[in-house]
């Protein structure tokens, strides 16, 4: 793809004009494209967004948006320190389809990851029936002995998952990576749409999910995964 002048990109013998804000921004065949179609034009979930955009100053507004983060005391946590927390300040945008597909996706996935440490710790038949071999398991990093056929409420060993999540350049959702163990990220989303909202003031306007339910949601899933008989429990979040 070559550029045929500011914010230009011609396809064939077709060019198509960019917004200034995001140049210069080449379309090609090689990835998927969040914002854009292969001809250039935004994805009409992304129009309203990259109109907002056309007139914004990119790095002005992922300074700002930092600023705000650390204003907040938001940080990234290493084992060496507290880092910058760094943010795109373009949103990713799911329209409710897909993310009802993606959601329906993950949920059978967390599904299938409990149901396998069940058996790990339980009774093995997946090690007896082949398909995986018992020092893979026993040798793994968090395997824990301990847990060897200890009862876990509604076999709920990973109560709470942090599926990070790619997309493949035919454009299809694939998962990266599971983190069962020690997930993390709920505070960081919603303190990065807080800030975007404030600052993105057009495309805020934009109806969307809220994000409200989701600690409902994980302080149902830390009650139930209390000892039976107990039906007010004490959760302690670390």
């Amino acid at each position: 793809m070559e550029t045929t002048g500011p914010g230009k990109y011609k396809k064939g013998m077709e060019a198509t004009q960019a917004p200034r804000a995001l140049c210069p921004y080449p379309v090609g065949e090689e990835f998927f494209d969040e914002a854009f179609e292969a001809d250039g034009a935004p994805r009409a979930h992304y129009a309203r967004l990259i109109g907002e955009l056309e007139h914004t100053d990119l790095h002005e507004l992922e300074l700002a948006a930092a600023g705000d983060l650390h204003s907040r005391g938001v940080a990234f946590q290493t084992a060496t320190g507290d880092s910058r927390f760094r943010m795109d300040p373009v949103p990713r945008l799911f329209t409710a389809a897909e993310w009802d597909e993606l959601a329906a996706g993950l949920a059978q996935r967390v599904r299938a990851l409990n149901a396998f440490l069940e058996d790990a710790y339980g009774e093995r038949r997946i090690v007896q029936a082949g398909v995986v071999p018992a020092h893979v398991i026993e040798e793994a990093d968090g395997f824990e002995p301990g847990m060897r056929d200890v009862h876990v409420p509604h076999a709920a060993y990973a109560g709470m998952a942090g599926l990070d999540i790619v997309r493949g350049a035919d454009g299809v959702l694939m998962v990266l990576e599971d983190n069962v163990r020690t997930p993390s990220g709920i505070a960081y989303m919603e303190a990065a749409r807080d800030v975007l909202e404030e600052r993105l003031h057009e495309s805020a306007h934009e109806p969307k999910r809220s994000i409200a339910p989701i600690y409902d949601l994980l302080g149902e899933a830390l009650r139930a995964a209390a000892p039976e008989g107990v039906d007010e429990p004490s959760v302690v979040l670390l």
